[in-house]
Parts: structure tokens; C-alpha cells; sequence
């Protein structure tokens, strides 16, 4: 509901009218905007974040995105009355694609030298509006975090540690080379469908009787000289193990 109302307000705003002819009697409108969001990609076409409609692209073959690829883009939509039918909708950038992660098994002996701390969450810049930290959608967890270190290399991983009541128990670890006082920011995506690969038949059998699970994301998190465990619930999805 939010898109679509953001996108009636933005358009209602930011329309155009040109009106010119030879004959008073007859008048032309064009329309262009620029729209920025997280995209799913599904052959040609995009889905905004938290829309269900997707639209159409004219120039997807321009870009290497597949099917499932998701990337933070700059639409255009451009209509002209006189020359085309349709509105037409078209990528004009690719700021940034996001891969989907897999979850691991907190056993997994992989994962000793991730040790670099977090430091805040930030909400995620859209543009001109903002996303909250932390949410789930389509079986997808999303975090965007600070951490102490640079981009290049960076190695992230999200344990399942096990569950307590409702909440399916999740470690986020990082592993980034520093230099200097350096943060950088990361909005990282991991799979949550695989979810049951982790649980014992127990603690999916203590699920079944709700219809909805909640994450909790536990992470280490550095305040001035002292490092500690802090954590924050991530969202909510449909129970796969309901009965």
C-alpha cells in the first residue's frame, strides 16, 4: 500500500505537460520519472521491494541481471501521448546488485576468524525515503549494517544457532580487513527457505502450533573500547513447520 501510494503522489508531482500544435484545438503530454528501489528480477521484468506488481522493462538485455537477481536500480518511466501506447519503463542504472546468502550451520568450524565487530544499524536510503534496518519479505532476511573494515574483500556468514519460544535464533558474523577508522555500510540478504536444513525434528515439532516465526539476529558490536553481544528481532514469516 505504501508504494503504491508513493508512486500516485510521486507522479501527480512530478508530471509534466507540454502543450503545443499548430492547431490550438490539439495538445500533446509527455511524462518522465525516475524511480529508486530494490528490484527483483523475473525475465523482463522488476518488482519493487514491497510491491507485488511488476513492471515490464524495455531494456533488460542491456543489463547481465537473471531471473532472481536482486539490485538496487534507478527506473525510468516515460510516456508520450502522441508516440506511444503505453508508458514505457526502462533501467537507467544499476546502482548496486545484492546477493542472496545461504545460512550455515553454527557448528561449522569455517567461520573461526570472523571476528570483525559491527558497529551500528542504518536504516536504508531509497532515495528520498528510508527502509528500516532489519526486515523479512519473500523468505529473505535483510540487514543493513555498519562494521568495522573496508568493502573490498569482505566475508559475512549467518549462523542458525537454534530456537527459543517463536524465534528462530540467528548469528551474523563479518570478516573484513581494517584500515584506519574505516566503516563501512552493507545491506546483506540471506535465504531463509532453507530454514528447516538446520532445526532438529524437536524444534520444528515445538514450531507447529503458530502460524508465524520471528528472527532474532544476534551480532557483535563495538562501542568505543569494549565489544559485546547485541542483537535485534529481524522480522516475521509464514511457519513452514505448521501443522
Amino acid at each position: 500500500m505504501f508504494m503504491k501510494k508513493f508512486f500516485f503522489y510521486m507522479f501527480a508531482a512530478v508530471s509534466a505537460f507540454a502543450f503545443f500544435s499548430c492547431d490550438p484545438a490539439e495538445s500533446s503530454f509527455t511524462q518522465t520519472v525516475y524511480v529508486y528501489d530494490i528490484y527483483t528480477v523475473n525475465k523482463h521484468t522488476v518488482r519493487p521491494e514491497f510491491e507485488d506488481t511488476a513492471f515490464m522493462v524495455q531494456n533488460m538485455a542491456q543489463y547481465p541481471l537473471q531471473t532472481g537477481d536482486r539490485a538496487y536500480m534507478v527506473l525510468k518511466y516515460f510516456y508520450d501521448a502522441e508516440s506511444v501506447k503505453y508508458p514505457q519503463w526502462t533501467i537507467e542504472k544499476v546502482l548496486d546488485i545484492i546477493p542472496t546468502r545461504p545460512l550455515q550451520a553454527k557448528d561449522s568450524v569455517a567461520f573461526e576468524g570472523f571476528t570483525t565487530p559491527f558497529v551500528t544499524l542504518d536504516y536504508f536510503e531509497v532515495h528520498d525515503r528510508y527502509y528500516n534496518p532489519v526486515w523479512v519479505r519473500n523468505n529473505l532476511q535483510n540487514i543493513n549494517i555498519t562494521y568495522n573494515g573496508i568493502a573490498d574483500g569482505a566475508e559475512f556468514a549467518m549462523l542458525v544457532r537454534g530456537v527459543v519460544d517463536n524465534y528462530v535464533e540467528l548469528e551474523l558474523l563479518a570478516k573484513a580487513k581494517t584500515i584506519g577508522a574505516v566503516k563501512t555500510t552493507k545491506l546483506l540478504t540471506f535465504d531463509l527457505s532453507k530454514l528447516g536444513d538446520f532445526l532438529t525434528a524437536e524444534q520444528k515439532r515445538t514450531l507447529s502450533g503458530v502460524d508465524s516465526l520471528y528472527t532474532r539476529i544476534h551480532f557483535r558490536r563495538a562501542v568505543k573500547d569494549s565489544i559485546y553481544e547485541a542483537n535485534i528481532i529481524g522480522g516475521s514469516l509464514a511457519n513452514p513447520f505448521k501443522k
